[in-house]
């Protein structure tokens, strides 16, 4: 597997919850494909340097993780058709993670959680929904 960095920039008008979504869509996909997710970033709203599909802002999300090649062509084909986001890239980090790191960062990242801390009096996620149907089950 190799190490790979992603970040795409999505539309600015999304809410919180729908750039969560988003975030969570592509790490799953990660995951399906034998990849690991070792970080994930929201870096929030920026003013583009030139105007992208009609926007001059946008949110920025980064992703990196270790995944095989073809999982490549997946990732950036569901970006490409994915009408929330304006535009991505990828680039390869290193050229090939060590079974050794790939265990150390499986130990060491939690599993992936993009959700942020909760304010008082807030619905919770669909995943927190889940959960606890799950284990009312």
């Amino acid at each position: 597997m190799r190490r790979y960095e992603t970040i795409f920039i999505a539309h600015p008008d999304l809410s919180e919850e729908e750039i969560e979504n988003l975030s969570e869509r592509y790490g799953a996909i990660i995951r399906k494909g034998g990849g690991t997710v070792v970080k994930v970033e929201k870096w929030g709203i920026r003013k583009l340097a030139y105007e992208v599909k009609k926007h001059l802002r946008g949110y920025y999300v980064f992703f990196d993780y270790m995944a095989p090649a073809p999982l490549i062509a997946e990732i950036e084909r569901n970006l490409r058709i994915d009408e929330k986001v304006l535009k991505y890239m990828t680039v390869k980090t290193k050229s090939k993670a060590a079974k050794e790191e790939i265990e150390e960062i499986k130990e060491e990242v939690p599993p992936l959680t993009v959700t942020e801390a909760k304010q008082e009096g807030e619905a919770p996620s669909v995943s927190e929904e889940i959960v606890a149907t799950v284990k009312e089950a």
